[in-house]
């Protein structure tokens, strides 16, 4: 019997906490959380332009339908990519822009058609 030594390849298991994982986290924690603090005091900022109630449901629910919609058809196109990591990049930052329109609006109408419909297109 010889003693011929055999190459031993140690292989490191993957870490599932890598960079893009963090950053995908940590810029989705941040951007729910601006967007649930500007959503929440959007009832207010509507009342002080002398919104009826009827506008806050309405863009309200043309939002959630848009977000349905929105995240059927991306999840449909995105189950077959290979790479997704530039479609929750342009998501997030979309609503991040999204979001801070909602600065900008001066009527109820600018609400429904910029902030509040891209504020649900996050992945």
């Amino acid at each position: 019997m010889t003693d011929t030594p055999t190459a031993h390849v140690v292989t490191r298991p993957a870490r599932w906490l890598n960079r893009t994982v963090l950053g995908i986290g940590l810029a989705s924690l941040f951007t729910d959380w601006s967007h649930e603090m500007a959503t929440t005091v959007m009832p207010a900022f509507l009342a002080t332009m002398g919104v009826a109630a009827f506008w806050v449901g309405l863009i309200e629910g043309v939002s959630d339908g848009l977000s349905s919609f929105a995240k059927m058809g991306s999840g449909y196109y995105t189950d077959r990519l290979q790479r997704r990591k530039p479609v929750a990049v342009i998501g997030y930052l979309v609503t991040a822009l999204g979001t801070a329109s909602f600065g900008l609006a001066s009527a109820a109408w600018h609400k429904s058609n910029t902030g509040r419909r891209s504020g649900h297109l996050q992945p």
